[in-house]
């Protein structure tokens, strides 16, 4: 699930940064064709701002959730090592407790 999740993410911010170059790329040639009014230029920096911002809250969360799959996986790695060491100890005490053929 966090492996999905994660994918998932990384897909978002993909799309997030080639949505943020494309709308540089917008506002450099919208300045090229015509002069921008402030109004213009102000809400085309407050939009890139706006992307910019959710592009490195994807980023964390991003981080975030490799970080959570790199700690989960260290913990299966730790519980296998116990289960694996449990059963040993159970089939060794199982062949201490078998009634003997005298029985």
């Amino acid at each position: 699930v966090v492996s999905t999740q994660s994918t998932g993410l990384e897909k978002q911010l993909e799309r997030w940064r080639k949505s943020e170059e494309e709308r540089k790329i917008l506002a450099d040639s919208n300045c090229e064709e015509k002069t921008l009014t402030q109004q213009e230029h102000e809400d085309l920096l407050t939009e890139l701002r706006k992307v910019s911002e959710e592009r490195e809250s994807l980023e964390v969360q991003v981080k975030q959730e490799v970080g959570m799959r790199e700690r989960l996986q260290e913990e299966l790695k730790d519980d296998k090592y116990l289960l694996q060491n449990t059963l040993r100890e159970l089939e060794d005490c199982l062949l201490y407790t078998s009634p003997s053929p005298r029985d």
